[in-house]
This record gives C-alpha cells, structure tokens and sequence, in this order.
C-alpha cells in the first residue's frame, strides 16, 4: 500500500494543481496534458480572482509550523513560503500583465510551440490542442490590450520586435506543422492560423500606435523588490550593494587574467585585440547549427569517459535554429530542458542564426558572436555537463512542487561552473578558447553590475548598452538584445557569477568534510540529486552547514 500523504504534502499537491490550472502552457511545459486545450485567463476579475487565491494559499502555509517539518518537506516549505511572498508583493509592486506586453505574446506562442516541437502525442491529437490554443489566442492578445497601461518604452519595443518573429512562427513552423494534415482538421487549424494571424498584426498595429506613444513606466524594479527577489525567489543572503561589489571585484580580477592568458597567446597585443581577431574566425551561417551539434556530442564523449558526472537513465538532446518568435531576445543561443514529467527526456538547444535578408555588415556583427573558439565554450555550457545534463537529471526528481520553484542562480551557476571545471579536466586546452572563456567570464561578472544597476536606478538602458560594449566587449547589437531581456528579469542576470561562487564554497566545504575520502565525481552527483534549489538547502541536504 502507498504510504498515507502529510498535511503538507497535500497543501503541495493542491498549490501544484493550481498552478497548472491557472497556467497551462506550464502544464504542457512539465509533461502534464490535461490542460493541452487551454490558455491562461488574464481578463481583469479572473486575475482579481487568482491573486485572492494565492493569498488563501499563503494563509494555509503559515498554519504549518516549519519547525516541525523534517528533510525535503522542510526544503519545500521553504520554497513555497518564498514564491508565495514574491507571488504577492510583485503583484502590488510590478504587475506583468499590465506592464510587459511581450508577456502575452510569449504565453500564447510559447503554448504553440512546445505542442507542435515535442512529439509526446500522435501529430492529430497534438494539432487538436493547437486548434484549440489557436482559437483563444485572439482572446488572449485582447486581454493584453486592455490590461497594459503605461509599461516602459523599453518593454513595449521589444514587444514590437518579438510580434514581428511571431507573425513569422505563425505562417512559417506553424503553417508547416499543419500542412501535413488532412481533412476538416487541416482546414480548421487554416481557419485558425489566419484568425490569429488577423489578431496579432492588430496586437502589432495597438503596440506600435496605441501603447508605444503612451509607455512612459520605468523598468527598474526597485532596490527594495530587488532585494526581497534575492531573498525569497533565490534564498541568497546577499543584497544588492553586496551583489554590486561582488560583480566589481570579479570585474577587476577577470580583468587581470584575461591580461595573463593574452600575454601567453601574443605577448605584445591586448586581449581585446585578439578577441576581435578570433571573432572573425565563425562557422558560416549555413554550417552553424550542425557546427554545435559536433561540439556538444564532443561534451558528452568527453564528460562520459572521465566519470565526471553519472549521466540519468535516459536523456537526449536535439539542436535546431531558433525559432522565429524567440529570436529578437535570444542573440546568441539558448537551451529548452527535457519535461520532467514526460517519458522522452528531450532537451532543445536553440541557436540564433542570421535572418534572411539582413544587411552583410549587420549579419557578419551577429556571426561574429559565434566564435569557432568561443563555440566549445558554450556547447559544455548549454549541454554537456551544463544546462541539459544538469536539467534532465532534475527531470527525475519525484518532489513536484520543486519544479515550478526553479532558481536560475543553481542552473546558471552549475553552467558557469562547468567552463571552469572542463578547462581544469583538459576538456579544451587552446588558449584561444580560454581567453574567450574568460571573455565571457567577465560578461558574466559584467551582468551582476549592470542587472543591480538597471534595476536600482543606476544605469539607463543605453548606458547599460555601452557598459556591455565596453567592458564585456559585446557586438553592439547583441548587447542591446541582451540590456532588453535584463530589463524584464531583474536578478536573473546576476545568477550565473553570484551561482558559480556560492558552488565554490560548497565544493570547499565538501572537501573539507569528506578529506581523504573526496571524490569529485560524487560530489557532483550528490549536488544535482536535489533539483534546481537554493543553495542553502542543497547544503542542509549534503549535511553541510
């Protein structure tokens, strides 16, 4: 017999449940289908509704005494409480759905595109949920229009860009997926896709005319919501002066480094001189997708063969251009993981290519991201042992709850870990592919300034821009990609460097407890049986203090 369910573990069920409900696409997104059919419901009341039942929600929670919880409960409390608190204040605060405009696109496009992307259905039953999904899209982007009120400018252009990519996903992919069907179905998604075609150039039309004009909100959140996203999203007992100091010290540091390892390289030229010289050296933009795919298999040979990590039972990935809705805010690349609750474990590497069309000088900018040098350093970052090795062994985790509570400070800390741990193991020894390692490094230490800065008020968007121009080196239409996704996820930018540290200190710790006894290869595999958390709870788990 199974064993009877805690008091707690049926709050978690229920708040779970309602999660999916209220979002399906994120139902989809975690392999669950009961809710295929079905968009989220952002008209005004209903909205009203669901944040007085979240508030039910954090009242329940409180009733627990997390003294009194044990282990993973005691974790899952802790996760809850924190999601519940930001849930809340965000809403009063910074309310998405009268703010972001892009919100409402990504919702409904992103609902498309994982039904039409992951085969874990016969193609027929899938495109009856797109039929569905395209049906209510119109109804979706009207609830849009009436609930943005005076977002940033900076939101409502990048919202315009994005509706142009997904003009194009709705004629191109889309249309594609549906040509192959036949009969009242094939018509009827026809039908659909031209309705939602209609809807979006409206959607377009409202934006640039109607919002545009009168977007005057700022996107900077606040040191004060900064701060409690840092303690109740993430758990880091850092606040934002602490953060700003810590992506300066690294700044200074990386600095030096990059300056040791370009004397090695050519001892009488400045790394930034060499960089701009590697950067020449691209795959073209024909050959660029497969070009990662060779690297990221390359990963995996070379993880598997020095025992680094013990892979799950089951995992794959597939690379593919991004797809056109993505593209304005994903310069470079980006990774999809596998849903946990699915059997097939795909995870999705995403690849920016160059749009037909765009003019040579501005297409050769973008390529010049994709450094044959700098690839190696992305393919383990994204793939192997990064993002898709880390993620599908998470996909495995039984406590539900812990999949909707994610913080990007485990899975872009454990990323930026793996550069450095796979240049220590000899994954790459090509001091080209290190300085442009370190190049990124800096970056990375480069995003903690400028996400604390933008959000407390300490940066403009265009000096942000020229920041990452100047000190990460970034092409400059990449980094206006880049300063547009910052401002609209404040702390996510921080959590690759902030991340990379505190995996650091536990390694230190770990070492220390284990002495003679460390394994390097049990230590990453006790670190990722936990999920995606807060460090400060994978340490209570590890019996670290």
């Amino acid at each position: 017999m199974p064993r009877k369910k805690s008091a707690f573990q049926r709050f978690s069920d229920e708040f779970f449940d309602f999660i999916l409900r209220e979002f399906p696409p994120t139902a989809t997104w975690l392999g669950i289908h009961r809710y295929d059919t079905k968009l989220p419901n952002f008209a005004a009341e209903h909205i009203e509704e669901r944040n007085r039942q979240v508030e039910k929600f954090a009242a329940r929670l409180k009733r627990f005494n997390p003294k009194r919880l044990k282990g993973d409960e005691a974790v899952d409390y802790a996760l809850a409480d924190g999601m519940l608190t930001a849930w809340i204040y965000g809403e009063k605060r910074f309310p998405e759905h009268k703010l972001m405009p892009g919100m409402y696109l990504d919702t409904g496009l992103f609902a498309l595109y994982v039904l039409i992307e992951r085969e874990f259905a016969p193609k027929a039953k899938r495109a009856r949920s797109v039929l569905a999904r395209l049906k209510k899209f119109p109804r979706l982007l009207k609830q849009g229009m009436a609930n943005l009120k005076n977002p940033p400018k900076e939101f409502t252009e990048a919202a315009i860009m994005s509706a142009r990519g997904a003009i194009g996903f709705l004629k191109g992919p889309l249309s594609q997926f549906a040509s192959g069907i036949r009969g009242k179905l094939g018509s009827d998604l026809a039908q659909a896709r031209d309705k939602a075609v209609a809807a979006m150039e409206e959607y377009s039309k409202f934006l640039q005319e109607d919002l545009l004009p009168r977007s005057r909100g700022k996107f900077a959140v606040g040191k004060r919501y900064f701060n409690l996203l840092l303690k109740k999203r993430h758990h880091v007992d850092v606040d934002a002066d602490t953060l700003l100091r810590l992506g300066r010290r690294h700044l200074r540091s990386i600095k030096r480094e990059l300056e040791q390892t370009a004397k090695r390289i050519a001892p009488r030229r400045k790394w930034t001189s060499i960089v701009d010289e590697l950067k020449k050296e691209h795959p073209s933009n024909r050959n660029l997708v497969n070009y990662y795919a060779k690297e990221m298999q390359r990963a995996r040979e070379f993880v598997r063969k020095h025992r680094l990590v013990t892979f799950p039972r089951q995992e794959r990935l597939k690379v593919m251009p991004t797809p056109d809705f993505a593209a304005p805010v994903i310069p470079y690349a980006a990774y999809i993981p596998p849903a946990p609750f699915e059997p097939d474990k795909l995870g999705v590497f995403w690849v920016t290519t160059v749009p037909k069309g765009t003019p040579k000088k501005r297409a050769e900018e973008q390529l010049e991201g994709h450094s044959k040098y700098g690839i190696v350093v992305t393919a383990l970052h994204e793939a192997y042992p990064g993002h898709h090795l880390q993620l599908s062994l998470a996909a495995y985790l039984p406590h539900r709850l812990r999949h909707l509570m994610e913080t990007s400070v485990f899975a872009e800390g454990w990323a930026l870990y793996c550069e450095e741990l796979m240049w220590e193991q000899g994954f790459y020894h090509d001091l080209r592919s290190r300085l442009l390692q370190l190049k990124d490094a800096l970056w990375r230490a480069c995003r903690v300034i400028v996400d604390v800065s933008l959000h407390t008020g300490k940066m403009s968007f265009d000096e942000a821009v020229d920041f990452l121009v100047k000190e990460a080196k970034l092409e400059r239409v990449n980094a206006e990609a880049e300063v547009r996704r910052y401002c609209q996820s404040p702390t996510q930018p921080m959590s690759y460097l902030l991340g990379k540290v505190q995996i650091l200190e536990l390694l230190k710790d770990y070492k220390k407890l284990k002495g003679a006894d460390f394994d390097l290869r049990k230590f990453h595999d006790e670190l990722l049986s936990h999920g995606t958390i807060p460090f400060k709870y994978v340490r209570k788990l590890m019996g670290l203090k």
